[in-house]
């Protein structure tokens, strides 16, 4: 039988963006991670609320308002960080670029060090993690330089996690 899964939405302080986790019967997927070490704690603080481990992160895009919290948020465990290679390639190519311009903008809340993805995933590969299935589409350049869908196939009704696809109208 299928296992219910529960969606959170987190909401940032730092920076106005959103993350999610995905509660399911063994464990908690969160879905970007957010800006700042002060919100990358705060959404482990939601995720240990739950009582179930972290089982890991997924980063669909490439701004460091969705991956800059993800070493805060892991807060030294070794949990598995998905993206597609696009977007895992950007991240990397671009972080050194990202400390100067935001070092001096968030100071202290733009994390020393940076946690990138270490799972590489394909566009039209079936992730199982914790007992959700999501489907993987590798999107390209989009409104970030490497943009990915995250569809949840599991739980009942199916949800997408978009990034900055879409959002108030803009995109």
């Amino acid at each position: 039988t299928e296992h219910q899964v529960t969606v959170h939405r987190f909401e940032a302080s730092l920076f106005p963006v959103n993350a999610y986790l995905v509660e399911t019967r063994t464990g908690v997927v969160v879905i970007d991670a957010t800006l700042g070490v002060a919100d990358g704690r705060a959404l482990r603080a939601r995720v240990d609320a739950l009582k179930k481990p972290l089982a890991a992160v997924v980063i669909t895009h490439s701004h460091p308002d969705h991956y800059g919290g993800v070493t805060s948020l892991l807060d030294g465990t070794n949990v598995p960080v998905y993206a597609v290679a696009g977007v895992n390639d950007v991240i990397r190519r671009d972080d050194a670029a990202k400390e100067q311009i935001l070092r001096p903008m968030f100071a202290d809340e733009w994390a020393a060090a940076r946690t990138f993805p270490n799972r590489i995933v394909r566009g039209g590969e079936r992730v199982e993690i914790a007992d959700a299935v999501f489907a993987v589409t590798d999107l390209g350049p989009g409104e970030s330089p490497h943009d990915s869908l995250w569809r949840l196939e599991s739980g009942g009704a199916s949800r997408a996690f978009v990034g900055d696809l879409v959002y108030s109208h803009m995109h």
